[in-house]
């Protein structure tokens, strides 16, 4: 099938809901007669398994006389040439009623949720387009609204789902093209009296003459923040180690999370979010930020804030004669040994023994080398990965190592 739009992504979505009842409402405009054709050819060629054909919703607005009526009609025979069942409402007006677009919109709302009320499990397809969001974030702008509002609509709300909801009328407009697919235009678009209309028709494009992208811009702020607040869960953190210079994090987790949040937890501009994202597909290594830097080490990234170099060795360990003791927790001796310091020498020889046991760069000054009588050093590591009580013997010296309770808590999963 030809399709300038994006296909894996719209199937993804539409089959994590493939099991349940669908009604699609269907104006006769170009976006809903496209989604229409969309979901008839996924489905014809098994990318969707249906449990049953979807229902062709048509509310006809009785605002246009005839006009509406051939839209019922147009979108009736499109629905039963795709084999697809159809039912129609005519809305009823009192003669002083306002026929605005709010109150349609809101005797839309109780189509809907008379349709939910006899059966909660369908699901509601609405075929709103970037475009369309891109005019409700301007308008919410234009009347004042606050964070949440920029987030606009959501292509998942409750039983509604807008699989179009990030494609471009531009997108819709060439997959009609090239499929020859026929829709009716409503002549009431072409009114600025109503805002949206204005927006469309006069505001946007001497936005875009001006700033080309300019609209997909706006669907990307919102795609964003719909990201963001619906974001659930908070970065959960690898440990929750208390020392003043910054915080520990898993690498699988911080990579679970959209750029919209890390910019919100680490205060960082878009652009240094994203970096920040691929910096993270690396093994290894420092990345500077303009408030803190990241260092990533076996699959742990230590954030420090305030520092953009890492000058002084992190976590030393206290020794005495028989023992060691670090943030990590404390190893002692029996037998005749002793604790002492690692010079760079010896610590390059241990370093590809500290990196296949996967313990991060800035915890190795944290654990101890041990001296026997023949002064052979080596590093002390707890078999359990750092994060359970042992006692074990090495070069004929009996060890035992307590570990801390953040060193628990940090290497509990290893």
């Amino acid at each position: 099938m030809k399709s300038p739009i994006a296909l894996d992504e719209l199937t993804a979505l539409l089959k994590s809901f493939e099991k349940k009842p669908w009604v699609l409402a269907v104006s006769g405009g170009i976006d809903s007669t496209v989604l229409l054709h969309l979901i008839h050819t996924l489905h014809i060629h098994k990318h969707l398994q249906l449990k049953e054909k979807p229902l062709v919703l048509h509310i006809n607005h009785a605002l246009r006389g005839k006009e509406s009526d051939g839209d019922e009609l147009f979108v009736k025979n499109m629905a039963q040439s795709l084999g697809f069942p159809f039912c129609s409402y005519t809305l009823q007006w009192g003669e002083k009623e306002k026929k605005s677009q709010n109150a349609c919109r809101t005797k839309r709302e109780e189509i809907y949720q008379s349709l939910l009320k006899k059966n909660p499990e369908i699901k509601i397809l609405l075929a709103h387009n970037a475009n369309d969001q891109a005019e409700t974030l301007f308008q919410r702008l234009l009347r004042g609204t606050g964070i949440r509002g920029l987030k606009g609509m959501t292509q998942v709300e409750e039983n509604k789902i807008r699989p179009l909801l990030f494609i471009l009328r531009s997108q819709i407009q060439r997959y009609a093209n090239i499929n020859d697919i026929k829709w009716r235009e409503d002549s009431s678009n072409k009114k600025n009296t109503y805002e949206r209309n204005w927006l469309r028709n006069e505001v946007f494009p001497e936005f875009e003459k001006r700033r080309p992208g300019f609209q997909k811009r706006l669907v990307a702020l919102s795609k964003e923040e719909a990201e963001s607040f619906s974001e659930k869960k908070t970065i959960p953190l690898a440990s929750s180690l208390d020392f003043q210079m910054g915080e520990f994090f898993s690498k699988k987790n911080l990579l679970q999370l959209n750029e919209a949040t890390l910019s919100k937890c680490f205060l960082l501009n878009r652009a240094h979010a994203i970096a920040l994202k691929k910096f993270l597909q690396k093994d290894s290594g420092f990345y500077p930020m303009p408030k803190g830097i990241f260092w990533l080490s076996c699959d742990f990234v230590l954030y420090i804030r305030g520092k953009t170099k890492i000058n002084e060795p992190l976590f030393p360990i206290e020794f005495t004669q028989k023992e060691g003791k670090s943030i990590l927790g404390v190893w002692k001796i029996k037998g005749e040994g002793e604790f002492a310091l690692k010079s760079p020498a010896q610590a390059q020889r241990l370093k590809q023994s500290f990196i296949k046991r996967k313990i991060p760069a800035f915890f190795r000054n944290a654990i101890p080398a041990l001296e026997n009588l023949d002064h052979k050093k080596t590093f002390l590591l707890a078999p359990r990965a750092l994060a359970q009580k042992e006692e074990w013997v090495k070069n004929g010296l009996t060890i035992s190592y307590t570990p801390s309770a953040k060193a628990k808590q940090l290497f509990k999963n290893r």
